[in-house]
């Protein structure tokens, strides 16, 4: 928001935008992509997609689909072995080694990919990927 881009966030608890609220450069959608109703953005593309500390398998598709021709994703979320360091600890919620790599790299040009362990904000394991999606 503070470098003029439109944003449009979107999570089942939107409690913490609350101070941000009322900008007209910020759309919040309170929404649980995960109680089986349909996506609400139905039909948008979007310059850019953030998805952080969240995984929900079956959103994958829906995401490279709302991301628009030359738009950048960006995925960050736990991975396997977390569960030495905290929360999620279910391997629902963590992800494969390479999944990332291997849901996007064929879709998707990889711009940059990562993952093991970080320390920062705290001590954790992740992956994090950046692509593009190609023009024609």
């Amino acid at each position: 928001l503070d470098l003029g881009f439109r944003v449009t966030a979107l999570d089942r608890d939107t409690g913490a935008l609350s101070d941000l609220a009322g900008r007209e450069d910020l759309r919040i959608l309170e929404h649980d992509l995960e109680d089986g109703s349909a996506w609400p953005l139905v039909g948008e593309v979007f310059e850019g997609i953030l998805v952080s500390n969240y995984l929900y398998r079956p959103l994958y598709d829906t995401l490279v689909n709302a991301l628009a021709t030359g738009g950048l994703l960006i995925y960050q979320t736990f991975s396997q072995g977390n569960e030495a360091y905290g929360t999620p600890r279910n391997p629902n919620f963590l992800l494969r080694e390479n999944e990332l790599l291997e849901v996007f790299g064929p879709r998707l040009t990889v711009l940059d990919f990562h993952q093991g362990y970080t320390d920062h904000p705290a001590p954790a394991v992740i992956q994090k990927i950046c692509c593009r999606k190609p023009r024609g």
